[in-house]
């Protein structure tokens, strides 16, 4: 009969996955776990972990001063309005509809990202210029 996969290697494989992102086929060779248990510890720990923290570190604002000044909080420390949050660790890749047509400059930037860069670029500018991220994924 086999053993049964301990509390702390549950946790270790879904805070490998969580701050990782590795595929349940790497992890499964990382910690020798069929990816079919993986499949099922993932889960289980990342809902175990929201129960037990969602009070103190997840809790949803109950009304529209809440949600405001989470939003006044979020403009003034990141000089980003109108937003309430941001996520973060995965990147997004957008693929252009097929026959969309390409343009030449700017690393083959769309129009439709361009127009949007236009249209926030306030957003985006500090009083030293362009903020040196600002052109890496379009």
């Amino acid at each position: 009969m086999r053993s049964a996969i301990s509390v702390g290697e549950r946790l270790a494989v879904t805070l490998r996955f969580l701050a990782s992102g590795d595929s349940y086929r790497s992890l499964s060779y990382l910690f020798r776990i069929p990816r079919q248990t993986i499949s099922e510890i993932i889960p289980e720990c990342c809902e175990a972990i929201y129960k037990l923290l969602k009070r103190d570190y997840m809790e949803v604002p109950s009304s529209e001063e809440c949600w405001n000044q989470i939003s006044e909080d979020f403009k003034n420390k990141w000089n980003c309005p109108n937003a309430i949050g941001a996520l973060d660790g995965k990147h997004v890749v957008i693929v252009a509809p097929p026959h969309s047509g390409k343009t030449p400059q700017r690393d083959n930037m769309s129009n439709e990202s361009k127009e949007i860069r236009e249209e926030f670029k306030e957003y985006f500018v500090s009083s030293e210029g362009e903020v040196s991220w600002q052109y890496r994924y379009y």
